[in-house]
């Protein structure tokens, strides 16, 4: 169950890296795909889940319990908003560096894990229960509105 969670994460990111790949700088950074947020602006708010899903593996290492960083916002809409615009003097090409660096290091983190108990016990791998079982079907729903710029 290890590896298929783990690929379904690597495989709905590629999804999401292939669909930026067709389309050029200006429709990703100018174009909404997702209420105001441009394609850039999405894989910035992608970067940043990664590094709070990194902050929550870091936590249950350490043996304390998981805080997500958007427990701290006053609603996850602010949080997240406040993950875009704390990106937004970096380049397209930085904010793409980052996600594949995150995505990157989550991959590895998780691969770390036993297979009979990960980060969050016997149900980590499991695609219904994990309590990140949300991680690859946002990476796909985020992914579907990027690709729906190659057909405008």
């Amino acid at each position: 169950m290890k590896n298929e969670f783990i690929a379904a994460l690597r495989t709905e990111r590629q999804g999401l890296l292939a669909a930026v790949d067709g389309l050029n700088e200006e429709t990703l950074t100018t174009v909404p795909v997702c209420g105001a947020w441009t394609a850039r602006d999405v894989l910035a708010h992608l970067a940043e889940v990664d590094l709070a899903l990194l902050s929550a593996l870091k936590q249950v290492r350490a043996g304390e319990p998981v805080k997500w960083a958007w427990e701290s916002a006053p609603d996850g809409d602010a949080w997240n908003q406040n993950a875009v615009a704390s990106r937004q003097s970096r380049s397209l090409s930085e904010i793409r560096a980052e996600l594949e660096q995150t995505r990157q290091d989550v991959l590895a983190d998780l691969a770390s894990w036993p297979e009979d108990s990960g980060p969050f016990g016997p149900e980590s791998w499991d695609p219904e229960t994990s309590p990140i079982c949300w991680i690859a079907s946002h990476d796909q729903e985020h992914g579907i509105a990027v690709q729906s710029l190659g057909a405008r």
